[in-house]
């Protein structure tokens, strides 16, 4: 009698992975369980809900990428602030793929999650003050023009959280007009355009050429 089939939680984690990041959250259990080879009541003897195998399949290490933008200070007046701000925003694009799904499941179910909301000091919250940081201290020496960093940093990691909205909702991947290292450069760009520091202009006088000394 042929042994029965055994299955590991990696087994199963592995492949709602595969189906949510291709199907994004209207992926379904069932669809998990045809991709893994298991019965979907076998998913649910380990996972108590579609909710509970999304977050563990997805699972985001939020905090490798908040030190990653606290960590921006030891590039202040180093490389150029646009290469510091694409390299930052790769990071932010690949942590927010894998957590904006999770955060949209939690929001579907918002009285379920009430207590576990802190403001003072939660990963988004330390995001957005880490790019503040960064820009305040490239303005304190210059490379950066004055500008309401709030607003910058708002704008940077908005345009990012937007662009995967729709990869996310849409699944606008395959048919995005923009790839998404490229929507990255320009969305830098364009930032940069609005907070590059001003090249002062040469006085009048000094523009002029030198008159030939008289005889």
């Amino acid at each position: 009698m042929p042994r029965p089939v055994s299955i590991r939680d990696e087994d199963i984690l592995r492949s709602a992975r595969e189906i949510f990041l291709e199907r994004g959250i209207r992926a379904t259990s069932v669809e998990v369980a045809l991709h893994a080879g298991v019965s979907e009541g076998s998913i649910f003897k380990r996972f108590p809900s579609k909710e509970h195998l999304f977050r563990a399949a997805l699972r985001v290490d939020m905090d490798a990428t908040v030190e990653f933008v606290e960590a921006m200070q030891g590039r202040v007046g180093r490389g150029t602030v646009r290469a510091n701000l694409r390299a930052l925003g790769g990071q932010l694009l690949a942590m927010f793929r894998l957590a904006l799904p999770v955060m949209m499941m939690r929001w579907s179910n918002p009285d379920e999650h009430l207590a576990e909301v802190k403001l003072d000091g939660s990963p988004p919250l330390r995001l957005l003050r880490g790019v503040q940081a960064y820009l305040a201290a490239e303005i304190e020496v210059g490379r950066v023009a004055p500008s309401d960093v709030e607003s910058l940093a708002r704008a940077f990691l908005g345009g990012i959280q937007n662009y995967l909205f729709f990869e996310v909702i849409h699944r606008a991947r395959a048919e995005a007009p923009t790839p998404a290292d490229s929507f990255l450069e320009k969305l830098v760009e364009g930032l940069w355009r609005g907070c590059a520091p001003r090249r002062r202009a040469r006085s009048r006088k000094a523009r002029r050429p030198a008159r030939p000394p008289k005889r």
